[in-house]
């Protein structure tokens, strides 16, 4: 996502991009990122925070790159609110709501969008005893990249017992939510938007997806029934609206139940850049990151019309489908999960 946004923020006229890194990765990534962009290596977490502080404050704009997990994402949008520059995230309170997926769940209940049922997990019930649905999923509140997402039979102590021991592996027994399975074909789509209320829909993408939910890529434009497209569409759109303070590039994934593809549900949403935008710059026949910059207010002499999209089809694949085996949780090494504040300057 970096190199991929880097590049085309690069390909703008008068845009200069500067980026932390963790010095861990350097090797790994720093071959990858556009001749221009300036990296600036991070050992540690007090050398990170100071960076980018430094950054933000010399920068135009910026766009923090980080989990919801834990609060990062909202703390650091804060702090880059409060220096004064343009922050090209959503606000701090849409990231908090959907970051909490119950409280995210409870918003979509609220204004009539389709979702799946949501509760904090009892750990003192006997869960495998709850005949309602013959599986279910178990994640964190506030995960992202299918950390430590499961899916659990219902009659399977084997699979209660590792998903516990994963979750006290990792601390987090008290933030376990649980939902029932749905079965269904898993969709992702994509939008830029601006606190004006302003909403670009990108084509919408079929989500390849592990056993254990880990994200393996997509394939854009899905392959979608006319009524489906537009009962998506609708959705989207009718959910945004509902979120003040979506702001930048916001991700849904979404759900087509195969007990009825004309309903969809909306199942989460990541209010932060997401791994689609790799494949959406590929299907795109402008420039995604120049839009972008329109709608924060940041090009107004040379306003760009909306992304126009390419009719072939595409694939992409993450880096955990070309160079990772997963654990148990699904995910790379909590390091690769740093912040990664992109400082814009302009001439």
């Amino acid at each position: 996502m970096l190199c991929a946004l880097a590049a085309d923020l690069l390909r703008i006229t008068g845009c200069q991009v500067a980026t932390t890194l963790d010095a861990r990765l350097e090797d790994r990534l720093k071959k990858s990122l556009p001749d221009g962009c300036d990296v600036w290596p991070v050992v540690d977490t007090e050398n990170e925070r100071r960076t980018f502080q430094h950054l933000s404050a010399a920068s135009h704009a910026v766009l923090v790159i980080a989990p919801e997990t834990d609060g990062q994402l909202a703390e650091r949008v804060s702090q880059a609110a409060l220096i004064g520059n343009t922050v090209l995230n959503c606000s701090p309170e849409a990231i908090e709501l959907c970051g909490d997926k119950i409280r995210l769940a409870q918003h979509f209940e609220r204004h009539s969008l389709a979702t799946i049922s949501t509760a904090k997990l009892d750990w003192s019930s006997q869960a495998t005893g709850n005949r309602l649905s013959e599986s279910w999923v178990v994640k964190p509140i506030d995960g992202a990249g299918s950390w430590l997402t499961f899916r659990i039979r219902a009659d399977s102590p084997g699979d209660w017992h590792e998903m516990r021991k994963a979750f006290d592996r990792e601390g987090v027994r008290h933030k376990a939510i649980i939902q029932p399975f749905v079965s269904g074909q898993p969709l992702s789509v994509a939008c830029l938007c601006n606190v004006s209320g302003v909403v670009d829909i990108f084509p919408i993408a079929r989500q390849r997806l592990s056993n254990q939910f880990v994200y393996l890529g997509g394939s854009l434009p899905a392959l979608l029934a006319p009524d489906e497209e537009v009962a998506i569409r609708d959705l989207v759109l009718r959910t945004c609206l509902t979120i003040p303070g979506l702001n930048g590039y916001v991700g849904f994934d979404l759900l087509l139940p195969d007990e009825d593809p004309s309903k969809p549900l909306v199942v989460e949403i990541n209010p932060r850049l997401t791994t689609s935008y790799i494949g959406y710059r590929r299907l795109s026949r402008n420039n995604i990151a120049e839009r972008w910059m329109d709608l924060a207010g940041l090009r107004p002499e040379n306003p760009h019309l909306g992304p126009r999209w390419s009719s072939s089809p595409i694939e992409f694949e993450t880096l955990e489908s070309e160079h990772s085996k997963p654990s148990l949780d699904g995910n790379l090494p909590k390091s690769h999960w740093s912040d990664t504040p992109t400082s814009i300057e302009r001439d």
